[in-house]
């Protein structure tokens, strides 16, 4: 099976006129930033939208965003970010943040190389 797989790459590959193997450190650095685009619109769109629902059924942000999760009674295919690491939800006098960690894999309270993603005021701040 792996050979059939390999040759049909190779195949791909010669027919393309070698398009896939020209791969360089700029094109990869373009797939990073895809992803990392991708996981903003994630935790934006899907975890901050499940917040923001909480609020105008609620008429409050959640205390936590599990009971946010419980209320709208969707079932998330993965706990944290797309990309695996864990999320903080951190609940705002006038909005919510969430805290993803960065590089060195730890959590610098959304200090450091943390990603956050902060909603004030009716809107995403960054």
């Amino acid at each position: 099976m792996r050979i059939i797989n390999i040759i049909l790459i190779l195949c791909i590959l010669v027919l393309s006129g070698g398009v896939l193997v020209s791969c360089s450190k700029r094109s990869l650095k373009t797939i990073k930033n895809e992803k990392a685009l991708t996981n903003d619109r994630y935790i934006r769109e899907t975890l901050g939208g499940i917040v923001l629902d909480y609020k105008k059924n609620h008429g409050i942000f959640p205390d936590g965003f599990s009971i946010a999760v419980q209320a709208s009674g969707l079932k998330l295919p993965r706990r944290g970010d797309l990309e695996g690491n864990p999320i903080l939800y951190q609940k705002l006098e006038n909005g919510f943040r969430f805290v993803s960690y960065g590089q060195n894999r730890k959590f610098d309270n959304g200090d450091g190389d943390d990603m956050v993603y902060l909603y004030m005021i009716g809107d995403w701040v960054k």
